[in-house]
């Protein structure tokens, strides 16, 4: 594999990490996440553990998250660098494709078998910075970062598997084991009854720039958006639609895999509450992984000058020089040194770009 690989790091900021009381929210009883990621880091290596049993939940229906594995753990003084497996959707232990090229209606869907101890998904890497606070998902060919997965994945963990949980092991009636948590606990002796798992990380954003924009929302006369979808994708642009209720017009394809779209119309926020509302759902809908993912506002009097909401997002291109191995994944071992010798740029991203 070629090395010089460009990978879009993001920040975030722990927002909510630990277990707590149920229906409080306001402090973790147990919130110190290097003794979570150090339970997890023994756990998915004790004894001869599979891959297959380092899932932490079982999803409910089609529309959780799929399951999630840890593929690898590593820690470096008080951080650690997690990359976790991400199931795809699979047919009857078959993977179902199409060709991209066939004609709408006329496409034939392929299935590629695999067998009952293959897992099909994709890698997803996060690098935590715990004295920080922080954790920095790491992107590479994959428009997806992965992060609900991973507080899906951790929060389940914290609830059942961490070392505060005190459980008991139980027969059943089929001769089958169970596990029955009875409460979370410490050291020193301190039992609880009703805690939940919680881990939420939040989008590190310029606070300058939004605070602009919102404290001049009365000014905002015009509305700009970006957006590259793949050809496969296309339906999925009636996503976009929602918060302008505009129609996209094509600005330029690029090659026959992808098509840009771009809008100007005019725009002016009733409020400032709404203007608010268009950004987290802008953020909630953007895989913030391209700069043709974008949002942006012209102010009166200055229409040429497009504030982007690109820019105030705590992300950027890093190139790393390390190469992946035969099976297509970065060695965590080299990958973890290079975040380390890179951590300072890494916090950096937090502070304002320039326009």
């Amino acid at each position: 594999m070629s090395s010089n690989t460009i990978a879009k790091i993001t920040l975030y900021k722990v927002k909510e990490c630990g277990l707590y009381e149920r229906g409080n929210d306001e402090k973790a009883i147990f919130g110190n996440l290097e003794v979570f990621l150090n339970d997890l880091k023994e756990w998915v290596t004790q004894g001869d553990k599979e891959l297959k049993e380092t899932c932490t939940y079982a999803p409910f229906d089609d529309k959780d998250v799929k399951k999630t594995f840890c593929y690898d753990i590593k820690k470096i003084k008080n951080d650690f660098l997690l990359v976790t497996w991400n199931e795809s959707a699979t047919t009857n232990n078959k993977v179902p494709s199409i060709s991209g090229s066939s004609k709408v209606g006329e496409a034939n869907i392929n299935f590629n078998n695999i067998s009952d101890d293959e897992i099909p998904g994709f890698p997803t890497y996060f690098y935590f910075m715990v004295k920080e606070g922080k954790v920095a998902t790491i992107s590479f060919d994959y428009t997806q970062n992965g992060r609900l997965n991973l507080e899906k994945y951790l929060k389940e963990f914290f609830s059942k598997l961490s070392s505060y949980v005190l459980s008991s092991l139980q027969r059943n009636t089929d001769d089958s084991f169970e596990h029955i948590i009875t409460g979370w606990g410490d050291d020193e002796g301190n039992v609880y009854k009703n805690l939940v798992g919680r881990l939420h990380l939040q989008l590190i954003r310029n606070k300058g720039k939004i605070d602009f924009l919102t404290k001049n929302h009365s000014q905002i006369r015009k509305i700009h958006q970006h957006n590259k979808i793949s050809t496969i994708d296309f339906l999925k642009i009636s996503g976009w639609q929602s918060f302008t209720n505009k129609i996209l017009r094509k600005k330029d394809q690029v090659n026959e895999k992808t098509i840009k779209f771009s809008l100007e119309t005019d725009y002016q926020p009733q409020n400032k509450e709404e203007l608010v509302k268009i950004l987290e759902e802008w953020e909630a809908q953007s895989s913030l992984n391209s700069k043709w993912d974008d949002l942006g506002f012209s102010l009166l009097g200055n229409s040429s000058k497009i504030y982007w909401l690109s820019k105030s997002i705590a992300n950027d291109e890093f190139k790393l020089d390390i190469e992946r191995n035969e099976n297509n994944i970065f060695d965590t071992d080299k990958l973890l040194g290079w975040l380390n010798n890179h951590k300072k740029d890494i916090l950096l991203l937090e502070e304002e770009k320039d326009e």
